[in-house]
């Protein structure tokens, strides 16, 4: 018994003093930080480069349909794809600079 009041004694006075009392290793496995947890896991599903490329070819595309859509709706409007040929864009860029 007095081996516990020693302890309970030494807690008392640790607390008073404002120090904590070490976790058990147990607890200390279960904070490890989100970065150790993911090298544990493994690989992502796709890699970063990966996720790059999509979004390149996802903004590209966007910007083609987005160019479609304003040429057919707005411009012309007989043929959706004439934006994407190159006289189409000589012809705005002389509208916009006829100097040239």
């Amino acid at each position: 018994m007095s081996n516990k009041t020693e302890k309970n004694q030494s807690e008392e006075s640790r607390s008073a003093k404002g120090e904590r009392r070490s976790k058990p290793a147990e607890e200390k496995e279960e904070q490890v930080s989100y970065a150790e947890k993911r090298k544990r896991e493994g690989k992502r599903m796709f890699p970063i480069w990966l996720r790059l490329v999509i979004v390149v070819v996802l903004a590209l595309l966007s910007i083609v349909f987005g160019l479609i859509a304003g040429y057919s709706w707005f411009g012309d409007g007989d043929n959706a794809t004439g934006i994407l040929r190159p006289g189409t864009w000589l012809d705005l860029l002389d509208f916009i600079r006829p100097d040239r």
